[in-house]
């Protein structure tokens, strides 16, 4: 990563590449790309024998590298619109497949022109722990001699549940030794298929990073800032919505979207002409809320769930506080 020396706060925006035609990722950073250090691009899938597809996005590289902004090259398990567990445990745990994987990488970073690899893997089973720290650590012990960088996201947890189904499998104190960031995915306290709530509540957030801190360096650590949120019907599965979306949904419904002061997020309700759903989303004041956090805990920096997604006035509260 980049020395921001004249910031107070590093700023990633994770930059996926969906279907053709997509362009919001690359239109938000050719806007706002004086406030990002770094990007992290989620297109490369890695599956169960260690093997990478995906294919670089030239016009981003192009953009980049004039205008001082990291790429890195996001390395996931998501195939068919879901995380494949299976994948994930048996390259993380069979040696053979984990040194492939390991070499795939380093000669994806080196051949494409990217600053490091970011790893993304979720879904893991919490059998998967000992080799995902291990992969972490082949990964550093590879490609830090090469000059690239490694960093890793992970689920947000606010104890050490070895169990736990989603986060059980990240072990925050082994992977903050190899790892040089640390990505936080403090986001998705509710989601889609349980109740509806907040997406990051200040005070879940807050337990969160206080976890964190007590097992990685906090200049290791960058907090995960959603650019999202849910809409909820009264019964049944929500749907995600982007941020800036939700801006101009509520006033085309004739409704006013409110503050819930004690989590210190958005929300408003409306009715569909069939029944009240409810919506909980991240925006420009909820982020603003967050970032004072991650600078009041001495974190490095943000890490924002997706580029393109967000409110746009996110990037006066980045701008404001990064000097500060």
């Amino acid at each position: 990563m980049k020395d921001t020396k004249a910031a107070t706060l590093e700023v990633l925006g994770y930059y996926p590449i969906d279907y053709p035609g997509d362009k919001v990722s690359y239109q938000s950073l050719e806007a706002h790309h004086p406030h990002i250090d770094s990007v992290a691009v989620f297109n490369y899938c890695l599956d169960a024998g260690g093997h990478l597809t995906g294919e670089p996005d030239r016009a981003l590289m192009e953009f980049a590298r004039p205008n001082h902004v990291e790429v890195l090259a996001l390395i996931h398990n998501m195939r068919g619109g879901s995380f494949d567990r299976w994948a994930a445990h048996t390259v993380l745990t069979e040696p053979t497949a984990r040194a492939r994987a390991v070499e795939n990488v380093l000669g994806l970073v080196s051949g494409q022109g990217y600053s490091g690899v970011n790893v993304d893997l979720e879904n893991v089973a919490p059998a998967g722990a000992a080799g995902y720290t291990a992969f972490i650590k082949d990964l550093a012990h590879r490609l830090r001699p090469e000059g690239f960088s490694v960093s890793a996201s992970v689920p947000a947890k606010v104890s050490d549940d070895p169990s736990h189904g989603w986060s059980g499998a990240f072990d925050y104190a082994g992977i903050g030794k190899y790892a040089e960031e640390v990505m936080i995915m403090t986001y998705d306290e509710h989601w889609p298929g349980g109740k509806a709530g907040p997406v990051a509540s200040i005070d879940w957030v807050e337990r969160v990073i206080k976890y964190a801190v007590s097992r990685i360096p906090r200049k290791k650590i960058l907090m995960g800032v959603a650019a999202y949120g849910y809409d909820w019907p009264a019964w049944g599965q929500g749907r995600a919505l982007p941020a800036a979306k939700a801006l101009s949904h509520a006033p085309a419904r004739g409704v006013a979207i409110g503050w819930d002061e004690q989590a210190k997020v958005p929300t408003y309700t409306y009715h569909d002409g069939s029944s009240q759903r409810v919506v909980y989303f991240e925006n420009a004041r909820s982020t603003a809320v967050k970032i004072d956090l991650a600078k009041g805990y001495g974190l490095r920096g943000i890490a924002i769930w997706r580029l393109g997604h967000e409110d746009p006035g996110i990037w006066r509260v980045i701008a404001e506080r990064r000097g500060k």
